[in-house]
């Protein structure tokens, strides 16, 4: 990828194998729910269950990102968009001229594993795919129950935690509904 974002480094500390990827997105899917009841973590789980599946050799885990679909990135320099900020080499073109009636790209890219676009692919991807194929959606939900499983939990977490209204202090009534003890 051809970064635009500046917050980007190919350093050996910070580049994994595949399999130290599956590794860490396992353990983040693994530890994140023992904290949810106490702080708001953004990450869904179904995200990072997609993520794992894929560096372990699933290709058709998860869904394309919606960058260039749904979602922009747009350089504050200039103006320009691109789909996403890892995606310099397809510039859209100002903003301002983007015709946002009809999406420049179809969702097609699985390149990355930015949170940024790719977690409200994934959480939103199940609410478009029962409009738009609801028979994939169906055959990926009895063929992954444990995915669809954690997008529920997602949902339910998302709402408890305020849909992450900033400006708003954490429910903590709502939240210790999460506690590991709680699921049990």
């Amino acid at each position: 990828l051809s970064a635009v974002y500046g917050a980007t480094a190919s350093d050996a500390v910070v580049s994994f194998s595949r399999q130290e990827k599956a590794a860490m997105f396992r353990a983040l899917r693994e530890t994140i729910p023992e904290f949810r009841s106490r702080i708001r973590i953004f990450s869904p789980l179904s995200s990072l269950r997609a993520l794992e599946r894929s560096y372990e050799g699933d290709r058709s885990a998860g869904r394309a990102c919606r960058g260039g679909s749904d979602f922009f990135f747009i350089d504050a320099a200039g103006g320009a968009t691109f789909p996403c900020g890892y995606r310099g080499e397809e510039n859209l073109g100002p903003f301002w001229d983007l015709n946002l009636s009809r999406p420049p790209l179809p969702p097609r890219c699985r390149e990355c594993d930015w949170e940024c676009f790719r977690d409200p692919t994934e959480l939103m991807g199940p609410f478009q795919e029962l409009f738009s194929a609801p028979v994939e959606l169906f055959v990926k939900t009895v063929r992954d129950r444990l995915q669809a499983s954690l997008w529920l939990e997602d949902l339910r977490y998302y709402r408890a935690a305020g849909f992450f209204n900033g400006r708003r202090p954490p429910d903590s009534v709502r939240l210790a509904r999460f506690a590991p003890a709680a699921a049990g």
